[in-house]
């Protein structure tokens, strides 16, 4: 594995120079959904929205559960920090491991890049399974792949898991750390995807959505030259009416 172009990029998460950042990255909020185990987004869903440039629209509910999430990353900074023994700095960053392009936004990492947090908006179910096991292998793939990530990326050791609502009352964590075959085989199955026979289907439907696009645009430029040209044909009442005065003898337009 050949990791190069180590990066951290001066941007603030959520901003449009963030946003941007991330169009030409494979990202590690998006990883879950790439590799088929994510509990939110399909893979088609993502591919689509990828290759077609169309931001995803989100309703007033999940606007209101990022800004709980927001608020609940605040208030448990510092609660995270005491478990980390360190300052946690938000940060993103980006890689290239085999040439793919990778990003990582990292709720926290400290100053010698040793530890790297990802925290949750505190649920009772996922609550439930930090609690069950110390090193984190209780917890879905969706949370793991996507710390699988920010952990290449970022270069740290290991990740600290919190789920929390910002206060002490509901605050819990794990640690959870990867290793370079797990890595591996989740970079051979993103590979793997873009020509197995759900990387087909999928970039299949995404041809078929881009054949429909261009139909829709040949349709609207064909009907802009029909109107063009039955403008031309049909000119207007009192230009059509002088036009054929000028076509009569000269006498006769005299007498008119």
């Amino acid at each position: 594995m050949n990791i190069t172009n180590r990066t951290t990029h001066d941007v603030v998460q959520g901003t449009d120079p963030w946003l941007r950042l991330r169009e030409g990255f494979k990202t590690a909020s998006e990883a879950p959904a790439a590799l088929g185990v994510s509990k939110y987004v399909r893979r088609a869903d993502l591919l689509r929205r990828k290759h077609t440039g169309i931001a995803e629209e989100h309703s007033a509910a999940t606007q209101d559960k990022f800004a709980a999430g927001h608020e609940a990353e605040a208030k448990a900074r510092p609660l995270a920090e005491g478990v980390a023994s360190g300052e946690l700095f938000p940060v993103t960053m980006t890689a290239e491991v085999d040439g793919m392009p990778l990003l990582a936004s990292l709720d926290g990492l400290t100053m010698d890049d040793a530890i790297a947090w990802e925290t949750k908006l505190w649920n009772e179910e996922l609550a439930a399974s930090v609690l069950a096991a110390a090193d984190g292998s209780a917890l879905a793939e969706h949370y793991k792949v996507q710390m699988d990530q920010e952990l290449l990326v970022s270069g740290a050791q290991r990740c600290l898991f919190t789920c929390t609502d910002g206060t002490p009352e509901r605050f819990v964590s794990c640690w959870y750390e990867t290793s370079d075959e797990r890595i591996e085989t989740r970079l051979s199955e993103v590979d793997g995807g873009e020509d197995g026979h759900d990387g087909h289907r999928d970039h299949q439907g995404l041809e078929n959505l881009h054949q429909e696009k261009r139909r829709r645009q040949h349709a609207v430029r064909r009907r802009g030259s029909l109107h063009l040209l039955s403008a031309r044909r049909c000119p207007p009442q009192g230009v059509e009416r002088q036009d054929r005065r000028d076509q009569l003898p000269e006498a006769t337009r005299q007498e008119g």
